[in-house]
């Protein structure tokens, strides 16, 4: 990945965000005098990648507070499930209109050049990221505007363009999954070659901060998200995935071969990773959870004797007791919880016992490096498993075992790479060798059987997702791995049932009303953490 200097994120991080929610302030953005015509369009892509990151309101109020405990990869103390603060739903969801209307310009002008076929690779690489945000939002909130949102700036004026409709998450989906499958198909790898006008293909250079105007590597990507959410929807509309999931996986496929692939923010690209630190700091509540343990054990003792993943070691640490225990799969366990692992005061002695508390926590140099930790997005490893289960679940002629133990081989593999970066850590745990990961793939617990694929390939996954929960929440949300919150002795008395989506933001009862109300009329349950949404078939 190249280097890009850091003035130019800034400078486009500012440009993103001259915007409100939801295009707060209609009337006044529309007229807008400092409407950035003189951005360069590369400058504007990235800014539309940089939206992407996530910051710290949406790592500590979606992620540490909310995924993790509905993912159940991890164990979130002194937040009922039943809540969400509004800080991070309502940033994703500002974030994700201000993006659009980056989009909406940068599609105006390509479409609009006096050869707009010397820039079809920009119109693929900016549908491509759009699109991603465009699931990633959906996969929140459900139904939301997409087709008409973002232009403000760049429509007609209307009331339509102002204040956009909301389209069916079935709609948002098929649109991306259609956008996709073009950008694979049109775009041009074979550069420096001319337009049939004869000028030159143009890319975004080095404003393209995650993979530097590589077109293969974009296209990779693309058919990765079309094989992800091609899976996601197989059980509410099954001949569609499996179209798509046969034209991405048939002949020899164009999909990342290896973690050099990934789509991911870090030091690399002078996009670290949206203050992940601060929000494990600022909050004490999340722990090693009782369910991930079972999965990386053959036996709880908490000596360790028991652990089977070497992953272990690099996500998470023992107690204050230098002990290996978890935190109970029970939002309601905060009376019992003691210390804080991610303490700042940490940074002086981070191997330190002093805040650890009673339950084992997150690796400290793991989440305290904002630096050199990326941000995955997806991965090699990822695109194993997705591979896995198409090909155990008959979408497509492949050997599920072998991609199972592919994923699972890259998943450690990259886990210690870049787990260990932190310059800062303290005696980092060695990467396993080959012979000890086989052992691990071999074990009854982890060995792959076709009766039990599917699960396998599922919690292999979900493992693979550590920091990346609100993916985990989404695959957890079609499989077998959660089991209900539970409640203590003393509260309801009932378990609780696993969300399913996040609340709309706030502000969109004023700045969208009709459309708004329009859409709660057509959600039974109204505007809810259960409500459901297409892609969850409720």
């Amino acid at each position: 990945m190249k280097k890009f200097n850091i003035k130019a994120i800034a400078l486009a991080l500012t440009i993103i965000l001259v915007g409100s929610a939801c295009e707060n302030n209609f009337e006044e953005i529309n007229v807008d005098p400092q409407r950035p015509t003189q951005t360069s369009e590369s400058f504007l892509f990235t800014g539309v990648l940089a939206a992407l990151n996530m910051t710290g309101n949406q790592w500590l109020y979606l992620n540490n507070h909310r995924a993790y405990q509905w993912s159940q990869l991890a164990a979130s103390g002194f937040q009922d499930p039943n809540e969400i603060h509004d800080l991070g739903r309502d940033e994703l969801w500002n974030n994700y209109y201000n993006s659009l209307r980056n989009v909406r310009e940068l599609e105006r002008r390509i479409q609009e050049d006096f050869d707009p076929e010397r820039k079809v690779n920009r119109l693929a690489m900016l549908r491509i990221a759009a699109g991603y945000f465009a699931l990633r939002a959906t996969d929140l909130y459900g139904d939301m505007p997409y087709s008409q949102a973002g232009r403000g700036l760049t429509g007609d004026g209307s009331d339509a363009d102002l204040r956009p409709a909301y389209d069916s998450q079935e709609s948002i989906y098929k649109s991306v999954l259609a956008d996709l499958e073009w950008a694979v198909d049109n775009m041009v790898t074979n550069l420096p070659a001319e337009t049939p006008a004869g000028n030159d293909y143009l890319g975004f250079g080095a404003n393209d901060v995650v993979y530097g105007s590589d077109v293969t590597k974009w296209v990779k990507f693309a058919n990765a998200l079309r094989l992800r959410y091609a899976l996601r929807m197989s059980d509410v509309d099954q001949a569609a995935a499996t179209a798509i999931i046969s034209d991405v996986l048939s002949g020899t496929p164009v999909l990342p071969e290896g973690d050099e692939d990934m789509f991911a923010f870090g030091q690399d690209i002078n996009l670290t990773t949206g203050m992940r630190y601060w929000a494990f700091q600022f909050y004490e509540g999340i722990r090693l959870g009782e369910n991930a343990w079972n999965h990386m054990t053959d036996d709880p003792n908490p000596d360790g004797s028991g652990i089977i993943d070497p992953r272990v070691y690099v996500w998470y640490e023992t107690n204050e007791d230098d002990e290996w225990v978890p935190m109970p799969q029970d939002p309601f366990v905060r009376d019992d919880l003691t210390g804080h692992p991610g303490n700042d005061q940490r940074r002086g002695d981070p191997t330190g016992f002093d805040f650890r508390g009673n339950y084992s926590g997150f690796n400290w140099f793991l989440i305290e490096d904002d630096e050199h930790g990326p941000q995955f997005h997806l991965t090699f490893s990822e695109v194993c498993f997705l591979r896995a289960e198409a090909y155990q679940r008959g979408f497509a002629t492949g050997d599920a075992q072998e991609w199972y133990e592919r994923g699972i081989r890259s998943s450690i593999e990259r886990w210690y790479d870049h787990g260990t970066r932190n310059i800062d850590y303290v005696n980092p745990p060695a990467t396993p060798d080959a012979a000890t990961i086989d052992a691990f793939i071999a074990h009854p617990q982890i060995a792959y059987n076709a009766a039990d694929g599917l699960r396998l390939i599922h919690v292999q996954r979900w493992l693979d997702l550590m920091l990346n929960p609100q993916e985990a929440w989404h695959l957890a949300k079609r499989s077998d791995l959660i089991p209900e919150l539970t409640v203590r002795e003393g509260d309801s008395g009932e378990a609780r049932q696993t969300p399913t989506r996040i609340f709309y933001p706030l502000n969109e009862a004023d700045n969208n009303e009709a459309n708004f109300n329009a859409q709660l009329a057509k959600m039974p349950e109204g505007n809810t953490l259960t409500a459901g949404t297409w892609v969850t078939g409720n």
